[in-house]
């Protein structure tokens, strides 16, 4: 069987991502995933330097409330998306590198995204962007996507890749950490649209009164309802399956390598969810990406049918930028509490 380090091409990788949503031959199998372990590789660099791009470009217009962080799509993740959809490949897919910038409030959301997508930079963004602020999703989520292709004189090879930037606002990002976190407690997926169907009705209902916060658009859904019914559905529901006391009363402690500091740029986060939760922060310098990678894959691999263990790789200035970027990896919805339960009327 062929090396799968070269056989990295969008065919090889369509072959592949069919390859895992039919067969029942464990060789096969194997190698269709170290395929697609090829193909996550080759955007490694190409995500760095694009969240450099993207740090330079709003120091450059001088703004001083931000956060950025950038990660590598789970492979668990990328396996699902393959399986949920027929005619999905990773060659197309959009996000396997992703970029995120949380503002402060709207208004700088779309002022981030204009200076970002007016850049002369070489990358270009891939128009017209779904803006899921204006329209929300069905189940709440907000946020805006936009998709540039790589483009680098230095690194021609990697021309082409595409790279998704997320931009949205802290209460839109405290909202989507309160559903991954509330996923890894009861290990389903609903921003995938795994779990019971009310626990997605009480997020659904929570964005909407976030939404009405911050001046935005309602889903079509719910425009028309007062936000008191709302609020009195929200306590309904949550007098049943008791989700705000679920989700505040759950921490994780956090392990840091010894070898992490915060002068390196690339992160494995491995949070357990338990009893006692924990998350283990491994970090690599700038040179030793490869080897980042190669932990990131051999960690996914040891804990792949782990349904308590989550595995993230990513790219930070630090520790401080992770836990701000990545607080559904530390079970942290501290802001997504305390403002739905001032919405709420809560002491």
């Amino acid at each position: 069987m062929k090396d799968p380090c070269v056989l990295s091409s969008g065919n090889a990788v369509k072959k592949a991502a069919n390859t895992i949503r039919i067969t029942s031959d464990e060789l096969l199998y194997d190698h269709a995933l170290k395929v697609l372990y090829s193909w996550r590789h080759r955007y490694l660099l190409p995500l760095t330097n694009f969240k450099s791009f993207v740090t330079r470009r709003l120091k450059l217009k001088d703004f001083k409330s931000y956060i950025v962080g950038s990660r590598l799509k789970r492979m668990q993740s990328i396996i699902g998306k393959i399986k949920r959809f027929p005619n999905m490949s990773a060659a197309t897919m959009q996000d396997i590198a992703g970029v995120r910038v949380i503002a402060d409030n709207v208004t700088e959301v779309y002022a981030i995204y204009t200076a970002l997508t007016s850049s002369k930079s070489n990358h270009k963004p891939l128009l017209p962007p779904k803006d899921y602020i204006k329209e929300p999703k069905k189940d709440g989520y907000r946020s805006i996507h936009q998709v540039f292709e790589y483009v680098s004189k230095t690194h021609p090879e990697f021309n082409g890749l595409k790279i998704e930037l997320q931009i949205r606002t802290q209460l839109q990002h405290s909202w989507a950490t309160a559903v991954e976190t509330l996923g890894v407690i009861n290990q389903a997926s609903y921003k995938t649209g795994e779990g019971d169907e009310i626990s997605r009705q009480f997020f659904k209902l929570v964005s909407a009164i976030f939404t009405l916060r911050e001046g935005t658009s309602v889903d079509k859904d719910l425009e028309n309802t007062p936000k008191e019914e709302i609020i009195k559905q929200i306590k309904e529901i949550d007098s049943k399956l008791q989700i705000i006391s679920t989700i505040s009363g759950i921490s994780a402690t956090v392990r840091q390598h010894e070898a992490s500091s915060n002068d390196n740029l690339y992160y494995i986060l491995e949070l357990t969810v338990g009893k006692k939760s924990n998350v283990l922060i491994t970090g690599f310098k700038k040179e030793y990406k490869e080897q980042a990678e190669s932990y990131y894959k051999a960690r996914e691999t040891d804990t792949a049918t782990d349904k308590s263990k989550s595995i993230l790789m990513i790219t930070s200035d630090g520790i401080k930028e992770i836990r701000k970027a990545y607080p559904n990896y530390f079970l942290n919805t501290n802001l997504f509490i305390s403002t739905l339960k001032e919405e709420l009327g809560c002491k």
